[in-house]
C-alpha cells in the first residue's frame, strides 16, 4: 500500500452455477484484469486475492492487501554459542 492508504481493487467476474455434477464456480477476466493481476504482483511474482461473497449473495474477487509485520527479533541472528539453558 502507498502512503498507508487503504485500497480496495476488484477484478473479474464470478458466477456460481448449477450443472448436472453440481454447483460450480466461474470466474471470468479481462484484458484489464489481467493487466491488474499483474501490476499487483508480489516480489516473488504473486498476487494474491480473496472470493469473497457479497450481502446480496453475488461473488467477487478483491485484493488481498495483507502485508506480514516485521519482526524485529527474527532478524537478530543468534550466535552458534548461544545456548537456550
Amino acid at each position: 500500500m502507498e502512503n498507508n492508504e487503504l485500497i480496495k481493487v476488484f477484478i473479474g467476474q464470478v458466477k456460481k452455477v448449477q450443472t448436472k455434477y453440481g454447483e460450480m464456480t466461474k470466474i471470468a477476466f479481462g484484458t484489464k484484469d489481467v493487466s491488474t493481476i499483474q501490476k499487483h504482483a508480489n516480489d516473488q511474482g504473486w498476487s494474491n486475492w480473496n472470493l469473497k461473497e457479497s450481502k446480496s449473495g453475488t461473488f467477487y474477487l478483491e485484493l488481498d492487501t495483507w502485508q506480514p509485520k516485521e519482526n524485529p527479533q527474527s532478524n537478530h541472528k543468534k550466535e552458534e554459542n548461544d545456548l537456550p539453558f
